[in-house]
């Protein structure tokens, strides 16, 4: 085989896993475009950055539109959401070759109430009537592809458009980074009366902030598991003086609750233990222990993990030791001490996983071993 021959067969070798890599993700992300033939994905980042199908619909469930305009649309995956629910929906994307493609794939999935555009959001809003929502999904990467986080950072600028978006709407609804504060977002964004932490396979996926024009009330967060289709209100977040009960002295059998991120990321503990009449371990441990032998009926179990505490020990050279050798393979997790949870694996000698889950905590002046099981 000459030279040329081979470079040919290696490029196509290329081309050909790229298809199937992007064919994997689009039946990760959109199963429902997946199934259909000739969608076109013209490049992997998109496709990355754009909702999953669960999240899309889980966005156009939360209000009541007939006329929608997402101000940066990407390949389209929240537009078509949308689309299914609104008599009208306005999608923009700056970059022609995801507008174009968007627009084809749209057609194959028999969406027909959307008016396409490509052009900067605000020309957009130049020309944009009054509609009922306005959803904006901003794009959280810098000129350079460093990945950013503040509001001001993102393009399009949210916060230099919002007094033009309060002329166009009323409601205005923006997909933000999970890595977002909470707090910070609270103090900055006018109108803001819901947080919803949206989360999948227990990892945070992005933040929905709906903003209301003349909205003085109290903001909610509410916390979404989409693979389990639990969502919690948690109310208002509060006073940050605000302090969660903490437990008595941890003995063998109690239930030991551990949030996964999409509370962790809510910053309510207090809130937490008067929900499920829970006991914090400690301030910095955001580890839980339930009051009776079993948790509150109403505790969204994909938002916990559980277990049962079989062991406590002194946090000491022995205990570290003696664990290690009793235990080869377990799970360990540090909480509120000066070491990282592989640093106590490493230390206790521990190769893999297994059935056992030690946690080193800190419990107020003390440390402790706690050997747990899952529940």
């Amino acid at each position: 085989m000459s030279n040329f021959a081979a470079m040919k067969s290696n490029f196509s070798d290329i081309l050909s896993g790229l298809r199937e890599q992007t064919g994997r993700k689009l039946q990760e992300k959109l199963p429902s475009w997946a199934a259909v033939c000739g969608i076109s994905i013209p490049e992997s980042l998109p496709l990355e950055q754009c909702s999953s199908e669960p999240a899309a619909n889980y966005k156009a469930s939360l209000l009541e539109y007939r006329t929608v305009a997402d101000l940066d649309s990407g390949l389209g995956a929240d537009v078509w959401a949308f689309a299914k629910k609104a008599e009208k929906v306005w999608y923009n994307e700056l970059r022609p070759e995801i507008a174009e493609a968007a627009e084809h794939n749209l057609g194959l999935l028999g969406i027909t109430n959307v008016e396409f555009s490509n052009m900067d959001a605000g020309e957009l809003l130049d020309r944009l009537p009054r509609v009922d929502l306005l959803f904006l999904d901003p794009a959280r990467r810098s000129g350079t592809g460093r990945k950013v986080f503040l509001l001001e950072d993102c393009s399009p600028d949210v916060m230099g458009l919002m007094p033009r978006l309060w002329q166009h709407s009323d409601t205005i609804m923006l997909k933000l980074s999970p890595m977002a504060d909470i707090s910070l977002l609270e103090r900055k964004l006018e109108g803001l009366c819901e947080v919803h932490i949206v989360s999948s396979g227990g990892e945070c996926k992005e933040l929905l902030c709906i903003l209301r024009k003349g909205w003085e009330g109290d903001c909610r967060i509410i916390a979404a598991e989409l693979s389990s289709g639990e969502t919690v209100d948690l109310g208002a977040r509060p006073d940050p003086v605000t302090r969660a009960p903490l437990c008595g002295p941890v003995s063998p059998g109690d239930l030991l609750l551990e949030p996964m991120p999409v509370l962790l990321k809510a910053g309510m503990d207090s809130v937490i233990c008067s929900r499920w009449q829970l006991r914090q371990l400690d301030t910095n441990t955001h580890l839980f222990i339930a009051d009776g032998t079993c948790p509150s009926e109403d505790l969204p179990g994909s938002m916990f993990r559980i277990f049962t505490v079989e062991e406590t020990l002194p946090f000491c050279k022995e205990s570290i030791r003696n664990l290690g050798k009793k235990y080869p393979m377990a799970d360990v997790s540090a909480r509120n001490i000066p070491l990282k949870s592989e640093e106590l694996r490493k230390k206790m000698g521990i190769t893999g996983s297994g059935g056992e889950h030690i946690f080193g905590v800190g419990i107020r002046s003390e440390r402790a071993l706690l050997v747990c099981r899952k529940h």
